[in-house]
Protein backbone atom coordinates (compact mmCIF):
# COMPACT_ATOMS: atom_id res chain seq x y z
CA UNK A 1 0.00 0.00 0.00
CA UNK A 2 1.60 3.33 -1.01
CA UNK A 3 1.18 6.41 1.28
CA UNK A 4 1.33 9.84 0.13
CA UNK A 5 -0.07 13.18 0.84
CA UNK A 6 -2.45 16.11 0.24
CA UNK A 7 -1.58 19.59 -0.78
CA UNK A 8 -4.45 22.24 -1.24
CA UNK A 9 -4.65 25.05 -3.60
CA UNK A 10 -7.10 27.88 -2.79
CA UNK A 11 -8.16 30.21 -5.66
CA UNK A 12 -10.05 33.40 -5.26
CA UNK A 13 -12.50 34.96 -7.73
CA UNK A 14 -14.37 38.27 -7.48
CA UNK A 15 -17.31 38.29 -9.11
CA UNK A 16 -19.73 41.56 -10.13
CA UNK A 17 -23.49 40.23 -9.76
CA UNK A 18 -25.11 43.46 -11.95
CA UNK A 19 -22.63 43.43 -14.62
CA UNK A 20 -21.50 40.29 -14.83
CA UNK A 21 -17.53 41.02 -14.75
CA UNK A 22 -15.15 38.76 -12.88
CA UNK A 23 -11.69 38.82 -11.57
CA UNK A 24 -9.22 36.13 -11.00
CA UNK A 25 -6.33 37.42 -10.12
CA UNK A 26 -4.47 40.21 -8.78
CA UNK A 27 -5.83 41.98 -5.47
CA UNK A 28 -9.02 40.75 -5.30
CA UNK A 29 -10.79 42.24 -2.63
CA UNK A 30 -9.65 45.83 -3.65
CA UNK A 31 -10.93 45.08 -7.17
CA UNK A 32 -13.95 44.00 -5.36
CA UNK A 33 -14.13 47.35 -3.28
CA UNK A 34 -13.36 49.65 -6.01
CA UNK A 35 -15.63 48.55 -8.57
CA UNK A 36 -18.44 48.33 -5.90
CA UNK A 37 -17.38 51.96 -4.48
CA UNK A 38 -17.09 53.35 -8.29
CA UNK A 39 -20.09 51.79 -9.90
CA UNK A 40 -22.25 50.75 -7.18
CA UNK A 41 -22.46 47.48 -7.80
CA UNK A 42 -22.80 44.26 -5.20
CA UNK A 43 -19.46 42.33 -5.61
CA UNK A 44 -18.94 38.63 -4.24
CA UNK A 45 -15.45 37.40 -3.56
CA UNK A 46 -15.31 33.40 -3.32
CA UNK A 47 -12.42 31.70 -2.09
CA UNK A 48 -12.41 27.62 -3.82
CA UNK A 49 -10.24 25.32 -2.28
CA UNK A 50 -9.50 22.24 -3.86
CA UNK A 51 -7.37 19.42 -2.30
CA UNK A 52 -4.59 17.54 -4.13
CA UNK A 53 -3.42 13.83 -3.37
CA UNK A 54 0.22 12.73 -4.00
CA UNK A 55 1.24 9.14 -4.35
CA UNK A 56 4.87 9.30 -2.61
CA UNK A 57 6.11 6.66 -5.10
CA UNK A 58 5.76 9.33 -7.66
CA UNK A 59 6.61 12.95 -8.22
CA UNK A 60 4.58 16.15 -7.40
CA UNK A 61 3.72 16.51 -10.45
CA UNK A 62 1.76 13.46 -11.25
CA UNK A 63 -1.76 13.78 -9.51
CA UNK A 64 -3.11 10.24 -8.96
CA UNK A 65 -6.73 11.78 -7.32
CA UNK A 66 -8.56 14.98 -7.99
CA UNK A 67 -11.76 14.92 -5.92
CA UNK A 68 -14.35 17.46 -6.20
CA UNK A 69 -14.07 20.87 -4.63
CA UNK A 70 -15.41 22.60 -1.69
CA UNK A 71 -17.84 24.96 -1.52
CA UNK A 72 -16.90 28.27 -2.52
CA UNK A 73 -16.88 30.62 0.06
CA UNK A 74 -18.65 33.48 0.55
CA UNK A 75 -22.05 33.22 -1.55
Amino acid sequence: MSTGRWKSDISRLAWCKTCRKSWKSGKIHAIARQHSEREGHEVKVVEEITYIYFDEDENENSQTNRPATDTPRGW
